[in-house]
């Protein structure tokens, strides 16, 4: 301990100082001297702003041991929880979740919600796959509105309280992690590790509305069934979108969106010379698909296949417009597939 007059060491607390005979008071003497209470003023003075906010939710506003380190602890939720750090102490109902949803979870980094967003719209749908068959279209919607509100409404009530609760969790990790580190450092690292982040969200918006849709299409597009018609097999794909409530009559055809468009007929030879044949000219090539005999002929933008079997002539007419890629991946599915 050190003499309060003359600032030497001394050892005695029940007699004057040997130095100066300055006589101290040992319990005032220890007091000062304590390193808990000094660490104590030294974060109320270099920390003042910080207490002062956190003292509103502080159990104690005295000096006693133990109310400091609480008001410490609270500064450094502050500096995690970062804006509205308020309004998530109170806890209540998060508009800014119900509305936003998983793009808030994002901007305050919540990445665990995501899962619960994913499980909630599986409910969703295994509840109306199982459900929508075995009851009244009255009830079935009724029971349906309440499941989306218990769904969708009840993480909102308690989002404040959840992330308030996680980031006291977080915080204490953080203490228990750096202990060795100052609390100006220890504040720094909250803010880092919490707080808010825009640049998630934005990424997130990109991938839910630029690069996921073009996925499912693509995969969609590519996924193939195979078709007959009077002997002729073949493939088609979602993209060209044929239509089975046809698939028995003597020719179809199709225009996708003014990118692709389609003929299939098949004509039997004794009707060779009616109008609704299409002959190809002598100078048509000839190729091989799948070990069968086909005449090629195009005309501008517009291809023609034309083939004999078991008393039928098989026309193919394709045209890609717009030079549609999706439209140009169909047409090599369903002409390398042509097989009888």
């Amino acid at each position: 301990m050190k003499c309060l007059k003359c600032k030497n060491e001394i050892t005695d607390l029940n007699n004057p100082c040997p130095y100066c005979g300055y006589k101290n008071d040992p319990t005032f003497l220890k007091y000062i001297n304590d390193d808990q209470v000094k660490h104590n003023m030294d974060m109320f003075i270099n920390h003042r702003e910080e207490f002062t906010k956190a003292q509103k939710h502080a159990e104690n506003y005295g000096m006693p041991k133990g109310s400091i380190e609480q008001i410490e602890e609270e500064s450094y939720l502050i500096e995690y929880i970062g804006n509205n750090y308020e309004s998530f102490a109170k806890g209540g109902f998060s508009f800014c979740y119900f509305f936003l949803g998983d793009l808030y979870a994002l901007y305050r980094k919540q990445y665990i919600l995501l899962l619960y967003r994913f499980l909630a719209v599986a409910i969703q749908l295994i509840y109306i796959y199982i459900f929508q068959s075995y009851s009244t279209d009255t009830m079935f919607y009724i029971s349906y509105i309440i499941l989306y509100i218990f769904l969708e409404l009840a993480p909102s009530i308690f989002f404040k309280k959840y992330y308030y609760h996680k980031c006291k969790r977080q915080v204490e990790k953080i203490k228990k992690e750096n202990q060795d580190k100052s609390p100006t450092d220890i504040k720094l690292i909250c803010s880092s590790k919490g707080g808010t982040s825009i640049i998630i969200p934005i990424i997130a918006i990109i991938i839910i509305f630029a690069i996921i849709p073009r996925i499912i299409t693509s995969i969609y597009n590519n996924i193939t069934q195979t078709t007959t018609i009077n002997g002729l097999t073949f493939k088609t794909n979602n993209y060209l979108n044929y239509n089975n409530n046809e698939i028995f009559t003597e020719s179809y055809s199709n225009t996708i969106a003014s990118e692709c468009y389609y003929s299939i007929k098949t004509t039997q030879i004794n009707t060779i010379f009616s109008n609704s044949v299409t002959i190809l000219p002598d100078n048509s090539t000839n190729i091989t698909i799948n070990n069968n005999l086909w005449k090629y002929y195009k005309q501008g933008n517009r291809e023609y296949y034309q083939s004999i079997n078991n008393n039928y002539i098989y026309t193919i007419e394709f045209e890609v417009i717009n030079n549609n890629q999706d439209c140009q991946k169909a047409k090599d599915i369903f002409i390398n597939s042509l097989d009888y």
